[in-house]
Order: C-alpha cells, then sequence, then structure tokens
C-alpha cells in the first residue's frame, strides 16, 4: 500500500485528506494474513480523511477511557529481576504489564477493603464496642505491672 497525493507529493493534503493507493499484490496479501474480505481494501486509491473524530463522534467521553501514562521510577532490582523472569516463561505478558497489574490488584483490593468497613463505621453498635475494647486497654494499662528482675535489671553482685 502506498500513501500518495499529486498535490503533495505523497504526505498528507492541506484539506486534511490521505490517499493509499492499494495494489492488488496488497490486497492479497491482505486476505492471505487472516484479513477478511470484507475488511480488506479492495485495490485502487482510497481517499480518507484526517481529524475531525471529537466532531464524527461527540457522545466519546475521552476522559473515562484508561490511558496508559509513560513515568520514569526507580525500583529495587530484585523487583524488577523477579518480574523480567516471570515474562521469560511462554505465553506471559511483558514484565510492565504484570508490575501495572500487581499494582492494579493492590489499588482494587484497597478500594474493596474500604467498602466492606464502610457499615462498620455507620454501626452505633460497632463504635460503642471498640469504645468500652479502648476503654478496656487503657484500664489494664493504667494498673502498675510488678517489674520482673532480669539479669539486665538487677544490681550486680558485689564481692566482698
Amino acid at each position: 500500500m502506498k500513501r500518495t497525493n499529486k498535490n503533495t507529493k505523497g504526505r498528507t493534503s492541506r484539506t486534511g485528506q490521505v490517499v493509499i493507493e492499494v495494489t492488488k499484490d496488497d490486497y492479497r496479501r491482505e486476505i492471505r494474513s487472516g484479513v477478511s474480505e470484507e475488511h480488506a481494501l479492495q485495490p485502487g486509491p482510497h481517499v480518507f480523511r484526517r481529524g475531525g473524530f471529537k466532531a464524527r463522534h461527540p457522545d466519546l467521553d475521552v476522559g473515562k477511557t484508561p490511558v496508559k501514562v509513560r513515568v520514569n521510577i526507580y525500583l529495587d532490582r530484585d523487583i524488577v529481576d523477579y518480574f523480567k523472569d516471570r515474562a521469560k516463561s511462554p505465553h506471559a505478558a511483558k514484565y510492565q504489564t504484570q508490575i501495572n497489574n500487581a499494582l492494579r490488584s493492590l489499588v482494587d483490593r484497597k478500594t474493596t477493603r474500604q467498602l466492606e468497613f464502610a457499615p462498620l463505621i455507620e454501626s452505633d453498635d460497632f463504635i460503642t464496642a471498640v469504645a468500652e475494647r479502648v476503654a478496656q486497654k487503657r484500664t489494664s494499662r493504667s494498673t502498675p505491672k510488678k517489674r520482673r528482675h532480669t539479669a539486665k535489671t538487677m544490681p550486680a553482685a558485689r564481692n566482698s
């Protein structure tokens, strides 16, 4: 497939159109690679319009779509080696994906845990039970305990 445009010498024109010339060989190669005839571009020139995606798809909310962001972080060598070793096994995800999945499960678990405890915080019975338990702990700590003498706390014996 060749991207051509006579007016712009093969680049996108000012009108935002891109012309792609599909040869018979290109078409056959696509069909052999598994693309259905319905989805393969027929031989000949095809004109595509660049830009204007948002105008054609006004209902799309890109703020809600998950986006990967490039970050540079320092990780311990053993952590990176662990995920790289796992990535070497057949049919395993790349090590960056595995790190992302591990972090995702941690975040999801924290969110789930917060949801599990939310009803407890709203329960007067639970709050009363916690208050009573705290009071018991304070009382047990405030009573002095006899100190046990150990070798470190006992005074050294004097030889007379």
